[in-house]
């Protein structure tokens, strides 16, 4: 499979048992079932679900809906957005699904108006600050002791509708992130 290959879709309730059982799988804190569906269909969120292509015998694609691979939460209100949440299911990671399904929520973003998408990542979450900063977003601010083991958040903003940047390129030209 190519690496960020992600079919995103807005989230149903029928999607909920799945989301509940991947944000379990991905957060140390997860948000309860009863959480997640406060967001599921209601105005002014944005609730994408990613799905890797899956596949049957001799590489076709298989009969039925793929459990989804990632998943994020977003609010909107005026011109501004912000991520409430963006997980991958840990065998999966590493893979782009992440920076996939950034890009299509900024697609919806923009095309309700936002202009600006704000977040905050705990601060010694390296690789999810690797993955915002790759995708645009730029640090604003520090809330010190933000979360219940007492570690910093980390806030970030990032302009909607425009274009990532490409990846960094390594020593050779490889491209990393």
């Amino acid at each position: 499979m190519s690496r960020s290959r992600l079919a995103v879709r807005e989230a149903a309730p029928s999607d909920l048992p799945a989301l509940t059982e991947l944000e379990r799988a991905a957060f140390p804190e997860p948000w309860s079932r009863a959480g997640l569906a406060a967001f599921v269909g209601r105005p002014g969120a944005l609730v994408l679900v990613g799905e890797a292509p899956r596949r049957g015998s001799a590489g076709r694609p298989a009969e039925g809906a793929a459990p989804p691979v990632a998943y994020g939460v977003w609010t909107i209100a005026a011109d501004e957005a912000e991520l409430l949440r963006l997980a991958v299911v840990p065998a999966r990671r590493r893979q782009g699904l992440a920076r996939a399904l950034l890009a299509a929520a900024a697609g919806r973003l923009a095309a309700a108006d936002c202009t600006t998408c704000f977040l905050e990542v705990r601060a010694d979450n390296r690789s999810a600050i690797a993955l915002y900063e790759g995708a645009g977003f730029h640090r604003i601010g520090r809330r010190r002791a933000y979360y219940g083991d007492g570690a910093d958040a980390l806030l970030y903003a990032a302009s909607v509708g425009r274009p990532a940047p490409p990846p960094h390129r390594a020593p050779g030209g490889a491209a990393r992130g």
